[in-house]
């Protein structure tokens, strides 16, 4: 994890990485510019929000932007680890 948007801009590897968990309300940026950013880097990289705010806009926004889907905290660590395991992997990952 990191504990904003830019670290996580500046440390990871968004290219050969499986998916993405982004909270929405990680600070400015946000968790949907982190997840244009991160589009721009590796435009197929799937990602999962999450976020702690029950609010039907914000569900509608992330299945805007291609979000695989939003979860509520707290998460269900099972459930997220199951969600990521049914992630395909590319043929051409970099593994």
């Amino acid at each position: 994890g990191y504990p904003s948007a830019a670290a996580a801009l500046d440390a990871c590897d968004p290219v050969r990485a499986h998916c993405a968990v982004l909270d929405i309300h990680i600070g400015e940026p946000d968790g949907f510019a982190l997840r244009e950013s991160l589009r721009a880097l590796a435009p197929s990289l799937p990602v999962i929000f999450i976020t702690g705010d029950d609010d039907p806009a914000l569900v509608r926004r992330a299945s805007v932007v291609g979000a695989l889907t939003l979860l509520l905290k707290p998460v269900d660590a099972d459930c997220l680890l199951a969600l990521i395991d049914s992630i395909p992997v590319p043929p051409d990952a970099v593994r």
